[in-house]
């Protein structure tokens, strides 16, 4: 019930929000040229050409629908640059809006061609039926995951480097593969899992407090991309045992960090 009601209420999530400031409209004014970065890397020039022009003749010819997706589309961007800023999955609001624009230029022209040469002219509206399936086959291969088993690979590697009844302080993005193979699936029952934010209530386990206390009745282990104040939220001190190259926001491991284990002072090396 704690971790439910953690997650409800978002608890678990505030500690990475900032909003209702100034700081926070200057975050997203900073972020438009990394989103438009990001979309034409993902894209091409006249995608997103003809999806702003698209939006732009929804605003004149349907004032209140085309504003809304000006506002849908600022605050995307507001919750993406102030929530961690790098998580591009969150504009997929921005992408829907874009490919809303993209349809409503395409239907325009198709309106305008037909309009000029005459009824002979209304094949033109089957053929832009090819413009779906030329973007799904421009980009199918830049985006399809059915054959990455990264998270397979992952987590088979950090359960054999732990050893009996251990416990491993980690973070979101190895949390989320660990603990689907860990509660789901069952593998490695003696092994505990737990959040390095302790307001992040996301295993099956019960969480143990504190650690200088589990460390005596139980191997202790952390796995981090913000690994330099681990002693100094812990107190105990973190011992390298083994790299890894763990996930970062994207669905594939990116950066190379250490798995400790966690002693207390008197027994660090």
């Amino acid at each position: 019930l704690e971790g439910l009601f953690a997650h409800v209420t978002g608890a678990q999530f505030r500690g990475d929000m900032k909003f209702t400031s100034m700081e926070s409209v200057e975050a997203a004014w900073g972020a438009l040229p990394q989103v438009s970065d990001h979309v034409l890397a993902l894209s091409n020039p006249v995608f997103v050409v003809l999806g702003f022009f698209g939006i732009a003749l929804l605003v004149l010819s349907d004032r209140w629908f085309g504003a809304l997706l000006v506002l849908l589309g600022i605050v995307n961007v507001y919750f993406y640059a102030n929530y961690l800023g790098d998580l591009a999955h969150y504009l997929l609001t921005s992408w829907l809006i874009l490919g809303i624009g993209l349809a409503y230029a395409g239907e325009t022209l198709v309106e305008i061609v037909v309009q000029r040469i005459g009824p002979r002219a209304a094949w033109v509206g089957s053929a832009m039926l090819i413009l779906p399936v030329v973007l799904l086959a421009s980009n199918w291969a830049s985006h399809d995951q059915s054959g990455n088993r990264d998270g397979e690979r992952f987590t088979e590697e950090v359960f054999a480097a732990l050893p009996q009844d251990a416990v491993l302080v980690t973070y979101w993005d190895a949390l989320t593969p660990l603990s689907y193979k860990h509660c789901i699936e069952g593998v490695r029952p003696d092994v505990s899992l737990r959040a390095y934010d302790e307001k992040a209530l996301v295993t099956c386990d019960p969480v143990e407090r504190p650690l200088t206390d589990v460390v005596k009745r139980r191997p202790v282990f952390a796995l981090l991309v913000v690994d330099q104040t681990i002693e100094q939220s812990t107190g105990l001190v973190p011992v390298p045992v083994k790299t890894f190259t763990v996930p970062w926001g994207q669905r594939y491991p990116q950066l190379d960090r250490s798995l400790y284990r966690l002693v207390p002072p008197d027994q660090a090396p």
